[in-house]
């Protein structure tokens, strides 16, 4: 997961050549996780964790898959794509 936040963090630079937009990454990455920590705290009260936990892989893997498809479908993917990935990668985290 480091791994592919430094990537997604290269990724975004390379292409906007912008400190800001890089930024805006790390924001993407931080607002969703109080919220979603409040309400995982519940779902794993009562769900199997297992199970949680496997679900919340299963949606980084999704959206590892995605950046994937979308770096090899254009060259240089809309950084917005991007975003909309971390933040679905930041809300699988929140959960696991």
């Amino acid at each position: 997961l480091t791994m592919l936040r430094a990537t997604i963090a290269w990724q975004v630079f390379d292409a906007t050549r912008s400190a800001f937009n890089l930024g805006l990454i790390g924001l993407v990455q931080f607002l969703p996780v109080i919220p979603m920590s409040l309400w995982a705290g519940a779902v794993a009260d009562a769900f199997d964790r297992k199970a949680i936990v496997m679900w919340a892989q299963s949606g980084a893997a999704l959206c590892s898959l995605s950046l994937l498809v979308s770096q090899l479908w254009w060259q240089e993917p809309p950084v917005t794509l991007i975003y909309v990935a971390v933040l679905a990668l930041s809300l699988a985290s929140s959960l696991e």
